[in-house]
């Protein structure tokens, strides 16, 4: 007579797929999560970029409060930066402000140089693009304001030409300006 199989070899089964699967996982080369910015109010919508000296910069809008300062606005941007791949992280510092709120960060690191860093955001009810740069990999910054338009018009988008920083759409950089 004919007995059927007994399911004692599931367990062994599922237990050999799972330490497959925790195996695939722990050689993937990534490691794990690490978080970064400030650990109070909300942060959203952050833009990454990285240099060709190790550098990682993280520029974010900080919203409902700014730790340590009643008088920022809201939101106000943030950056922090690695020097080692992201293996340790400076602590957080507000970009400067014009006393308005600042949204839609942008960052980015030259392709030809590997080490200037450009950045961007709107300020004042979103009528000025801000454009930032820093040769020393984010310890200081210049800045312009690189465009100004009605309050919630479409803005120009910022990149690269080239080596240089370039926007496209209506404005001009004003007369002068040099970033």
């Amino acid at each position: 007579m004919f007995q059927p199989l007994r399911q004692p070899c599931f367990p062994i089964l599922l237990l050999l797929w799972l330490l497959c699967a925790m195996a695939a996982a722990a050689t993937s080369g990534f490691t794990p999560q690490k978080r970064v910015g400030l650990r109070v109010g909300d942060q959203w919508e952050p833009a990454i970029a990285s240099d060709g000296y190790g550098h990682v910069y993280v520029l974010y809008p900080q919203y409902i409060e700014v730790p340590g300062c009643t008088a920022c606005p809201v939101p106000s941007m943030i950056l922090v930066t690695s020097p080692d791949n992201g293996q340790s992280w400076k602590s957080e510092r507000r970009m400067t402000s014009h006393g308005t709120a600042q949204f839609d960060p942008q960052i980015v690191v030259d392709p030809v140089d590997r080490k200037t860093v450009y950045a961007a955001w709107l300020e004042n009810n979103r009528s000025d693009i801000v454009l930032a740069r820093s040769v020393d990999f984010g310890l200081t910054w210049m800045e312009v304001i690189a465009t100004r338009t009605a309050p919630h018009r479409r803005h120009r988008q910022v990149g690269h030409r080239g080596s240089l920083p370039s926007t496209a759409g209506q404005g001009q950089c004003p007369e002068g300006a040099e970033v």
